[in-house]
């Protein structure tokens, strides 16, 4: 199809602004034109008009005088001389005047029901909406408030391309960033605006500020050491009598699926623990006090070494580098984080965050400005120490080992932990907040459909299941957190009816809260950051315009929570986390989800193995053999899962007793109706399936056959299959895709869906064993349709094909529920159900 552009309706921008409209409304197309003129031939006086005209309006027409009407006359700010005319603050005054005038002209275009315009005796509901504006150079910059000067780094208001390249004819579209407003209000907000950067990515570490920063402070021909430190007091024994305090270290030189790896993470030491005489002892100043300058002192010990002035040398690969160690960053949870930093551990502190200075009073205000909120650096901090002020601003009197190390500011090194953050605190609170503001409104019975629903999602690889439900849970980890996220939405979609009584929360409310915290929580998993993804992330999170996460779940929950979600953690995820991908690159490798599980090797299990005298000396030896013995042996070559391994065997027969073996078995009442049907159809399409193998089936009529019939196999490269009456108390037959199946079945892009009814092995004299599913297929073309059942709520998630060919132990990857099954049974052989899955749902 050819498309053709001539008049403006005919432009993507009308269609897509049509788009926004509400049913049965026309759009007003409106065109403006500025530009300053001189009323006299001396330039002495000068004017700024404004028109107006409609896009709407044909062009030999539009292109007519009379069809430009006069807007207003836009103010013009002179300046007292020509020193004040070049200055800065008067060059600011003068370009917001001009857009606080365009505001107050154009504001009233903007209403929110539109407006009723009169045309041939007829009424037409308008919504007006600016499309282009036309003028010469200066005055667009004017508009679009870039720089005017061609000799400025990025002079084109299009795009950002460098002065440097904008005779490069051969550029191509991934080499020009276009301007938008969401990457313009971006470099706005953190005040960047002069020295835009395009195409910036943020991935492993060495792409972040700090890293460019740090670089340059080291000699000529040097290289960076980045060091990575987590820290964690961990108990020793299930009655938390003994603490053992490791830190560990790592190095941010490391690629970032290889750091996430528990074997490169080093214990570097134990750190002290001072223990109180008793708990009057414990709570005092003077021995919290000796336990921070304890730590500080045990890091300084420690660390120092570090910042050798001449540098190290490092063997790598046969090459020796130059190298200087720096400290980038530190994970942690927020009580260790506060004890790195010496702020006020508590969340009731006049300012409780470690980031910056903002006030308890406004850490529930999300629509804070960068000017408002003043980020904590060594300077200002040791000003309110020198000064013996520093509880003015909720930092402890004991000096901080970090203000003397260079190249960190140990108030933004300490990042947001996403495990910590997210996973166990923000979406834990999201949950605890749904399931009262649901009990308040509807009652116990919505709560109790609630853990109906979260029953009867079926078993998935990966997927955490919830048997007996999940809401009387407490404790659950940070993997059954991400579980959970994957299936809320599902789980309070359509739960209760809306009322119409005042401050009732509708249902669409609650699902979309969900929906946007799974939208910013994808996003920030990214492992490869643009600028403009940054900023799509800082937006999913805090949009106020949009409705965006924050915006909702402060709408929604303030009034459930105690403290009135006066929560560190949620300033710190709104203001602080996108500052911190661009100052050390994307936050899936600062994260301590890795860092817990070093507790098991080198506290827990360790500890278990001394005398419990001088632990820490006996748990360094036994850490120190350990190391030795794994460095001594080679490597363990991973075990490839064994194709057709049968789990369960759950029935046997032979061919001379099937019939009455099948009919007893039938007469089962425990028995499933999957599985009653395939017993139903076993021997019917066993015959048809013998027949399509074997021309001559008179050959095998004296061959003696053994049927077992198992309740899972695994195929190749590891999947599994089950066809099972019970697994962990519930019935699952698997669903499965099967590639160049049958021709006559109409498959999606070649693909058929079935759902296993048996697993079985024919033993036969003479005979390879075959292994044969006999399968039920689904009809995905038919028009008559199940009604789809919520019960499983995650099959209606699924809007990607299938893999090629994957056997499946949930529907999660087959088609949405609205299916019904079709055709005859039959037997599949299992070797053609064991190729390689070709992509992921």
């Amino acid at each position: 199809m050819i498309r053709n552009y001539n008049e403006q309706y005919t432009s993507n921008w009308w269609a897509r602004t049509e788009k926004t409209l509400p049913t049965g409304s026309y759009l007003l197309s409106i065109i403006l034109y500025s530009d300053a003129s001189t009323t006299d031939s001396l330039g002495k006086n000068t004017l700024h008009p404004i028109f107006v005209t409609l896009g709407n309006i044909i062009t030999w027409r539009k292109n007519k005088p009379d069809v430009k009407q006069l807007l207003a006359y836009l103010p013009i700010i002179k300046a007292k001389d020509d020193t004040q005319k070049i200055s800065k603050e008067h060059k600011n005054i003068v370009r917001r005047t001009f857009h606080k005038s365009l505001k107050f002209l154009l504001s009233p275009l903007y209403d929110d029901n539109g407006i009723e315009l009169e045309l041939n005796n007829s009424i037409f509901w308008c919504f007006s909406r600016i499309s282009m504006i036309i003028s010469d150079w200066p005055e667009v910059c004017t508009f679009a408030l870039t720089y005017k000067s061609t000799k400025s780094n990025y002079p084109c208001h299009f795009c950002l391309v460098s002065k440097e390249d904008l005779l490069n004819i051969n550029l191509n579209s991934n080499q020009i960033e276009p301007r938008s407003h969401n990457n313009m209000k971006l470099y706005y907000k953190n005040n960047t605006g002069k020295n835009t950067n395009n195409n910036r990515n943020y991935n492993e570490q060495y792409t972040s500020n700090w890293w460019a920063r740090t670089e340059k402070t080291l000699p000529t021909g040097s290289y960076l050491l980045s060091i990575i430190l987590y820290s964690d007091a961990s108990t020793t024994d299930s009655l938390g009598k003994n603490t053992l305090h490791p830190i560990f270290v790592t190095l941010g030189n490391i690629i970032t699926w290889r750091k996430n790896k528990p074997d490169v993470k080093q214990l570097l030491a134990y750190l002290p623990i001072i223990k109180a005489k008793d708990d009057t002892q414990k709570i005092s100043k003077e021995h919290k006090n000796i336990v921070r300058r304890t730590f500080h002192k045990s890091l300084k010990f420690l660390l120092s070494p570090l910042y050798d002035d001449n540098g190290i040398e490092l063997e790598l690969n046969n090459s020796i580098f130059w190298c200087f160690s720096r400290i980038s960053m530190i994970i942690s949870d927020w009580p260790e984080v506060c004890t790195f930093a010496l702020t006020y551990k508590s969340t009731k502190s006049n300012y409780p965050c470690h980031f910056c200075l903002v006030s308890k009073e406004d850490l529930l205000n999300i629509n804070l400005n960068s000017n408002q909120i003043e980020p904590r650096s060594h300077n200002n901090m040791k000003l309110y120490y020198k000064n013996n002020t520093g509880k003015n601003v909720s930092i402890e009197n004991v000096q901080n080992f970090f203000w003397s190390v260079p190249n960190i500011n140990i108030y933004a090194a300490t990042v947001p932990d996403k495990m910590h953050h997210l996973d166990l605190d923000l979406f834990q609170h999201q949950l605890n907040f749904t399931k009262i503001l649901i009990n308040k409104q509807c009652g116990k019975s919505v709560i109790d459909e609630m853990n109906r629903r979260i029953t009867k999602i079926l078993r998935y690889k990966d997927l955490k299941s919830f048997p007996n439900g999940f809401l009387h849970l407490t404790l659950l980890t940070a993997s059954e957190y991400r579980s959970l996220m994957k299936i809320m939405i599902f789980i309070v979609d359509e739960l209760y009816e809306d009322s119409g009584s005042p401050n009732f929360i509708k249902n669409n409310k609650i699902t979309e809260v969900y929906l946007k915290w799974n939208k910013m929580y994808l996003l920030s998993r990214k492992e490869n950051y643009e600028e403009s993804d940054v900023t799509l992330l800082q937006e999913s999170i805090n949009e106020w315009t949009r409705d965006e996460w924050a915006k909702l779940f402060i709408e929604l929950f303030k009034e459930h929570s105690k403290s009135e979600l006066q929560f560190p953690k949620l300033h710190s995820w709104v203001f602080h986390i996108c500052s911190s991908i661009r100052e050390f690159g994307v936050i899936n490798w600062y994260t301590t989800e890795t860092y817990e599980s070093l507790h098991k090797d080198y506290v827990k299990k360790p500890y278990k193995l001394t005398n419990k005298k001088e632990i820490e000396k006996q748990i360094m030896k036994i850490i120190r053999h350990k190391a030795i013995i794994t460095e001594s042996f080679s490597k363990e070559i991973p075990k490839t899962p064994i194709a057709l391994k049968y789990l369960k065997k759950l029935y046997e027969f032979c061919i001379q007793n099937a019939e009455i073996y099948i009919q007893t078995r039938m007469n089962d009442p425990d028995l499933k109706k999957e599985m009653k049907l395939g017993f139903e159809k076993f021997l019917e399409c066993l015959d048809v399936y013998l027949e399509i193998y074997y021309q001559n089936l008179s050959e095998h009529e004296k061959i003696d056959m053994i049927f077992h019939i198992y309740g899972g196999v695994t195929l190749k490269f590891g999947s599994i299959m089950r066809a099972t009456n019970k697994f962990h108390k519930k019935p699952i037959f698997s669903n499965i895709a099967v590639a160049d199946e049958i021709f006559e079945y109409t498959s999606d892009n070649g693909v058929c869906f079935a759902q296993i009814l048996l697993i079985t092995e024919i033993i036969m004299n003479y005979e390879e064993p075959m292994h044969l599913a006999l399968v039920q297929w689904y009809d995905f073309t038919s028009s008559h349709y199940m009604t789809h059942f919520y019960c499983s709520p995650t099959i209606s998630a699924c809007s990607v094909s299938p893999p090629v060919v994957s056997p499946f132990s949930s529907p999660e990857r087959c088609r949405p529920s609205r299916r019904r099954l079709s055709r005859q049974p039959s037997w599949e052989c299992c070797r053609r159900l064991s190729r390689r899955p070709s992509g992921k749902c």
